[in-house]
């Protein structure tokens, strides 16, 4: 993780690093954490963060196929599911910019959630990515700050569940779940939940 964390409690496991310092009543590490444990902290944690906008999605489900590749206007949706593709031929689900509201958003095995202008991601119950895959800007010089994703989810479930080395680039906003991150995972921009684990190598 490049910058800092903060969570009543964070979970380091063994190669995971964290670039900046680690703000929490419990640290649980065998990873690194490159500046200081901060203890305690006072909760529930409060930080300069934007409100949790209102998340109502639609009932229209969108699904990619494997190696496809499709472009989604802003709206209001269900279930998105991306089916996994290939190094070669990844899956990629291309939004042009704005707001989506949306039930649940799935990627699989090498797939890409592309925002080609700023936009936001407004998700009720769960963000699903599998592994080697990218949630973020269709363009490295776009910011990561381009794309918020808020996620609902229910207290001590996986809000946010990113698997072995994906690559994200956002601000992400989970409050009420937990947000994991998976072994190898390069994170690039703002991460917060109330609970957050970190594994290996991330």
């Amino acid at each position: 993780v490049q910058g800092s964390a903060r969570a009543d409690s964070v979970i380091l496991l063994h190669d995971a690093e964290v670039s900046g310092n680690v703000y929490s009543n419990a640290l649980s590490s065998s990873g690194v954490v490159a500046g200081e444990h901060v203890s305690p902290i006072g909760v529930p944690v409060y930080l300069r963060l934007p409100r949790m906008p209102d998340i109502d999605p639609g009932e229209t489900e969108v699904a990619v196929g494997k190696g496809d590749e499709l472009v989604l206007e802003p709206g209001r949706y269900g279930q998105v599911v991306l089916a996994g593709g290939s190094a070669a031929e990844p899956t990629v689900l291309r939004l042009s910019g704005g707001t989506y509201q949306l039930s649940r958003l799935r990627a699989g095995k090498h797939a890409r959630v592309e925002c080609a202008a700023p936009c936001e991601l407004r998700v009720s119950a769960q963000l699903r990515l599998e592994k080697e895959g990218y949630l973020g800007p269709q363009w490295e010089e776009q910011p990561a700050g381009d794309v918020g994703v808020y996620v609902g989810g229910d207290e001590g479930e996986d809000a946010v569940r990113v698997d072995k080395d994906e690559r994200l680039r956002a601000r992400i906003f989970a409050p009420a779940g937990r947000l994991r991150l998976g072994q190898g995972v390069v994170a690039t921009g703002a991460f917060v939940a109330a609970h957050v684990r970190v594994g290996h190598g991330a």
